[in-house]
């Protein structure tokens, strides 16, 4: 099956689905910074309207903070996991964010210690994890890499994620995976088959987690994955979306 035939594949009726959705890379092309990111208008209207056919079971699942994705998607409130799922907000607002918490401190002067020595890194503090963002200095990415991964060994609480441009350090035992098994068993998405869609490293959790659920995982860009459907481009799954709120 080709890529573009692969997008042919999603589903065209999602009275049965709930869908969970990536931010970075999925509904919005990476930037530079992470606060240069467009949300466009025909998406985030799409959204809407995809989240009520569906009677709310769409959730967007980032390793952005809740808050931050509230900031592009207003006045929309969606129910959302952040930080990687140890941020998390059901379908009717009430919150359940993970009490697992790992001690950042050491690795937080390490990371702006990076910063402070290297022109182009950014170091993003999310309060639960920790992010440093390689993307204007990708000569750097390497060192920065063992550079924690030296730092999360001394430490059992934590994990480094790699994904597109980013290194994140964060508590171990929660991930995209874990929000979508819970939210998976609270209504509206109760009883229905998940789709997940995503385009990092960071996003497999996820995609694992809708397949041994009886669901879809989607991959967007280059393998390895475990999806069972891989497209070529954000802008197919973005095209398929806006066609299921019109």
């Amino acid at each position: 099956m080709t890529l573009r035939a692969a997008a042919q594949s999603l589903p065209d009726d999602m009275s049965d689905w709930a869908l969970f959705l990536d931010f970075d890379g999925t509904l919005v092309d990476i930037a530079p910074t992470p606060d240069a990111v467009v949300l466009e208008s025909p998406i985030k209207a799409a959204l809407g309207s995809v989240a009520a056919r569906c009677g709310q079971a769409l959730a967007l699942v980032s390793g952005r903070p809740i808050a931050e994705l509230d900031t592009f998607l207003a006045p929309l409130e969606l129910a959302a996991a952040g930080v990687h799922g140890q941020e998390l907000r059901l379908a009717d607002g009430r919150r359940e964010d993970s009490n697992l918490s790992a001690d950042l401190s050491r690795l937080r002067s390490i990371m702006r210690e990076i910063e402070c020595n290297n022109a182009g890194i950014l170091v993003e503090d999310k309060g639960h994890a920790l992010a440093l963002h390689t993307r204007a200095r990708p000569d750097l990415a390497e060192g920065c890499r063992q550079s924690l991964l030296a730092s999360v060994a001394e430490n059992d609480g934590l994990c480094l994620l790699e994904g597109h441009c980013v290194l994140e350090v964060k508590a171990k035992g929660i991930h995209k995976g874990t929000a979508v098994r819970r939210l998976m068993t609270t209504p509206p998405f109760l009883g229905l088959r998940p789709l997940f869609v995503g385009d990092d490293c960071t996003d497999e959790d996820g995609i694992k987690a809708v397949q041994e659920l009886g669901g879809l995982g989607v991959r967007i860009g280059p393998p390895p994955s475990a999806a069972a459907i891989r497209l070529e481009r954000a802008e197919d799954f973005r095209d398929w979306l806006v066609r299921q709120a019109s």
